[in-house]
């Protein structure tokens, strides 16, 4: 697009740049040597919520411009933002979850660990392998969400902070899920011991071989071929996340403990995803009431059919001592 600057850029240009993000071919693709797979490559289109991303940061620039009377007004005010259409996540149903949970208590223990924490804690992978042992409370059972872990090609793998504010928490997880954390400790310190200077101490609950930080990537490449070697529909580590939120509000857990234990920065945001969830939830409010009016209509009901079974016997009791007499 043709470079202006930034106080003759109209509502129209804004409105261009949209449609012109929203392309294909528009989203850079990695860089390979192959000839052929950049020949059959397709052109990619950037995600819904990137472009509103572009959208939002755009209109930040703008308004701290007006703020700093740069500018006479904000022309992306005048602009309808980009819709962002969440859809549908496929998740495993209940039988193929606990399915899937019985068949890895064969794997690795830390393979293992991936998948409880990001089901039962509903942390990112990132999070997972940024966890580090004093990061773990294993009297009380709860976990301190401090940073992330993420693979750049330019940086390697590096720690940063967490996705936002809302994110760096204290969250609780199961039980077993601490016992199992407590043997893998146990497990990775014999191998310290095994390994001696060819140790490298991380402080990581997740180590490669000698120590250093496992790569996050590790998670998809094993869940990869778990699920094709035991023929479960292909799924991404974060999906567990989401199985996470869906069974805790299908069970009736309120929203904003959900939302807190995602580590949402805003409640909206937790409904926004699972809104379809929500509704569900909202729906059996009314078939939960119904069984309670229903039951009150019978604990009102029973009581005058015991009074009248009462006077029932009274009067044959009657009855029969007049008789006696």
């Amino acid at each position: 697009m043709e470079k202006k600057r930034i106080d003759k850029i109209e509502p129209k240009h804004i409105q261009a740049l949209m449609a012109n993000l929203a392309e294909p071919g528009i989203k850079k693709t990695p860089k390979t040597k192959d000839p052929k797979k950049i020949v059959s490559a397709p052109k990619e289109c950037l995600a819904p919520s990137s472009i509103k991303k572009h959208y939002e940061l755009l209109s930040c620039i703008f308004a701290k411009a007006v703020r700093w009377e740069l500018l006479p007004n904000n022309p992306c005010s005048r602009v309808e933002p980009p819709k962002l259409i969440r859809s549908q996540k496929e998740l495993y149903d209940q039988k193929t979850l606990l399915s899937f949970l019985q068949k890895i208590e064969t794997e690795d223990i830390k393979c293992r660990l991936w998948v409880l924490l990001a089901f039962t804690g509903g942390l990112r992978r990132e999070e997972i392998f940024g966890l580090e042992w004093k990061h773990v409370n294993f009297e009380k059972c709860p976990l301190r969400i401090a940073q992330a872990s993420v693979y750049t090609v330019a940086t390697g793998t590096i720690l940063k902070d967490t996705k936002n504010k809302s994110s760096n928490c204290v969250i609780s997880v199961p039980a077993s899920v601490i016992k199992l954390l407590k043997l893998h400790k146990s497990e990775q310190a014999k191998t310290r011991l095994k390994l001696g200077d060819k140790w490298q101490e991380s402080g990581r609950v997740f180590t490669q071989w000698n120590g250093i930080p496992a790569h996050p990537h590790s998670f998809n490449t094993w869940i990869r071929k778990f699920c094709t070697e035991n023929k479960f529909p292909n799924i991404s580590p974060h999906m567990f996340r989401h199985m996470s939120a869906t069974y805790l509000i299908t069970s009736g857990t309120d929203i904003r403990t959900v939302s807190g234990k995602l580590g949402h920065s805003r409640t909206s945001v937790t409904l926004d995803i699972y809104s379809h969830l929500v509704g569900n939830a909202e729906q059996e409010t009314a078939n939960t009431m119904e069984a309670f009016l229903s039951t009150a209509t019978e604990k009102k009901l029973d009581p005058n059919k015991n009074k009248a079974v009462n006077i029932a016997d009274s009067s044959n009791s009657n009855r029969k001592t007049a008789q006696k007499k």
